[in-house]
């Protein structure tokens, strides 16, 4: 469980960037957090892994206090794959830049081997194993910049903004594999301004606003309520602009319905 308390951070001891945020995540939840930039997102995510420790209030992963133990013990439990791949990538191929990672680990020869060919299936990285990270598409970097985080299996995965300069089919791709490492004791949270991909995935969406939070719960019953949208600043996800338009013609179409399967699902039994 990821839980913060009154928590209160700030850069420069003046301004307030995280104001008195209290929120507990529990093993097996899928969290998106949403938001306007400069909104806090990143900063509280930092919080999470010890790169940055509360001036005011607690932070606890699975019980301990991140000021109570160091960002090796943390990083352990908690893995995060930033914004700019550039800023985590520096081996000269791929496969030595996952290598790296597990390296660090403490691993047999054996477990990294496995762990190496799990991965390069799992994100389907067989073509670019010797080519350079530097020399690949913006979004082939941040996949694997994702893989050398995934590939030592921490407890808990926070990817930042993850599908910038993804197409499509890496989009599917990373839909699949997160959908696959959800379990019971796991917890993905991700920050994104993407919407649409965000709650057809996500199963809770945090909205940040100021330092905030400004709305938490289901992305359906977020969406729907037009006050929060407004406050948020965010543009509506598709799903919910289609579901508008439905209810224009059935004025009981649930309007709290958000995820592509559910709104197939609703209208075909209207239209047989």
């Amino acid at each position: 469980m990821i839980q913060t308390q009154d928590l209160i951070f700030s850069y420069d001891g003046k301004r307030d960037i995280l104001k008195n945020v209290s929120l507990r995540i529990k093993d097996g939840e899928s969290v998106a957090i949403l938001g306007e930039n400069g909104a806090g997102k990143t900063t509280l995510i930092k919080t999470f892994n010890g790169l940055l420790k509360p001036q005011k209030g607690e932070v606890f992963i699975d019980g301990i206090s991140t000021k109570a133990t160091n960002m090796t013990n943390l990083a352990r439990k908690v893995g995060i794959a930033f914004q700019n791949p550039d800023h985590a990538l520096f081996n000269e191929t791929v496969r030595d830049e996952i290598l790296f990672s597990l390296k660090n680990w403490n691993l047999s020869r054996q477990e990294i081997e496995e762990k190496l060919e799990e991965t390069i299936k799992l994100f389907r990285l067989e073509a670019l194993l010797e080519k350079s990270p530097f020399n690949l598409s913006g979004g082939q970097r941040k996949l694997v910049s994702i893989a050398s985080i995934f590939c030592w299996n921490p407890k808990h995965l926070i990817l930042d903004e993850p599908t910038i300069g993804q197409d499509l089919n890496h989009k599917k791709l990373l839909t699949k594999i997160l959908k696959e490492y959800l379990d019971s004791e796991r917890i993905v949270i991700t920050v994104t301004h993407d919407v649409d991909w965000a709650v057809e995935v996500y199963d809770r969406v945090l909205i940040i606003k100021n330092g905030m939070i400004l709305a938490d719960g289901p992305p359906g019953r977020i969406f729907s309520n037009s006050r929060i949208v407004q406050e948020s600043s965010l543009l509506l996800p598709q799903s919910v602009s289609f579901v508008k338009a439905c209810r224009n013609i059935w004025s009981d179409f649930p309007h709290y319905l958000i995820k592509d399967d559910e709104i197939h699902e609703n209208l075909l039994k209207r239209l047989k």
